[in-house]
């Protein structure tokens, strides 16, 4: 079997490509693996893929897709119709004679699968879908989208149990809950010593809540420590702003970086303070290096991922009383060495061996 996993960008630095890559690289072992990315920004690839994953450009340099236009509601479904016409037509032509009878076909969401559906029923080969983020989040259009469309492909994966009952209207046996993988940290390096540093990694965006994080910052008793919010994004300029109208001496902002184990090595904290999320992928790796994790109770994820022996969970959006769990942890250091003591032995089922395990069982019925 032939397992073709599609998505907008392969060589930006986001969440979506790094976890898709982290599935082909583990499905490699045992599958025909192609990742297919619509088309090329032009960037370094920020993630190493095995050698036995293939790559194909659909448009091998960078173009406005359905994924990075800026248009308002109206606009920008005419442009999403345009391009999925468009977009069809080279797909159809670039991967002629590649896709067959029984290949998989994987999608990384709703417009994605309305882009492959088409091919999937020409081909007879199987169609998955991907929810990477919490069902009701996102163009209420989409949302009913999915309800038509989604009863119609072989199965959908959403990544946590929170999710479960919100696809109630679809076939039982076709949707899954199978999380995103976490691969277990090889680089530690042991003689980078530990700094009081409170950790945030994210794009610069609305969706990651840097803004509600650095008013909750500025309330606690954070003395002794930096917070370090590591990531790229529009809104660096506006955060940076803020920093400063709220007075706050002790952040410091730091650049995407591919190589981010130093950021994890050194620091003993980490915050999510997202509006809402798919998984968490960064809160799974903080855990992973042994960090002492605080996090909103945002949808969907942090609750499936922290519990009372391995974090602190916040109510969504609460400020003050992120604030006051901040100043509780961070001055107390015994709390925090018994958080790093259970972090990374609360994530054995992200690891790669349990998640093939659950695709092995849908690829293997589906």
């Amino acid at each position: 079997m032939k397992l073709f996993l599609f998505l907008g960008d392969l060589t930006s630095n986001g969440g979506i490509e790094r976890v898709t890559i982290s599935l082909a690289n583990a499905l490699s072992h045992h599958y025909d693996v192609t990742i297919v990315s619509l088309y090329n920004s032009g960037k370094n690839l920020a993630f190493d893929i095995n050698e036995n994953v293939n790559i194909i450009y659909i448009n091998d340099s960078d173009e406005v897709s359905m994924y990075n236009r800026k248009f308002r509601l109206i606009n920008g479904m005419l442009f999403d119709l345009y391009y999925l016409y468009k977009k069809k037509r080279q797909i159809s032509k670039k991967l002629r004679g590649l896709i067959h009878h029984n290949d998989t076909i994987i999608s990384c969401d709703v417009k994605m699968t309305c882009l492959l559906y088409g091919l999937s029923k020409k081909k007879q080969a199987k169609l998955v879908a991907i929810e990477h983020f919490e069902h009701d989040i996102g163009n209420p259009l989409l949302i009913k989208l999915k309800k038509v469309l989604y009863r119609k492909i072989s199965a959908v994966v959403s990544l946590t149990p929170e999710d479960k009952d919100k696809y109630c209207w679809m076939d039982l046996q076709k949707h899954w809950v199978i999380p995103n993988i976490v691969l277990p940290p090889t680089d530690i390096d042991v003689t980078i010593k530990k700094k009081n540093v409170a950790l945030a990694i994210g794009r610069l965006t609305h969706q990651k809540g840097f803004d509600l994080l650095l008013h909750a910052w500025s309330g606690a008793d954070t003395k002794g420590w930096e917070l370090r919010i590591i990531g790229d994004g529009e809104d660096k300029e506006l955060l940076t702003e803020l920093a400063k109208e709220l007075k706050i001496a002790n952040v410091t902002f730091v650049p995407f970086q591919k190589r981010i184990s130093q950021q994890f090595c050194e620091s003993r904290v980490f915050i999510l303070s997202s509006r809402y999320e798919g998984l968490g992928m960064v809160l799974l790796e903080a855990l992973s290096y042994g960090l002492a994790c605080i996090s909103f109770a945002c949808p969907a994820g942090p609750a499936t991922i922290l519990s009372k022996n391995n974090g602190i969970l916040i109510p969504a959006n609460d400020v003050q009383q992120m604030s006051q769990k901040l100043s509780s942890l961070l001055q107390n250091e015994e709390a925090v060495i018994e958080f790093e003591k259970d972090a990374s032995n609360s994530i054995t089922d992200y690891l790669e061996v349990c998640v093939v395990k659950k695709w092995e069982g849908l690829l293997s019925v589906i």
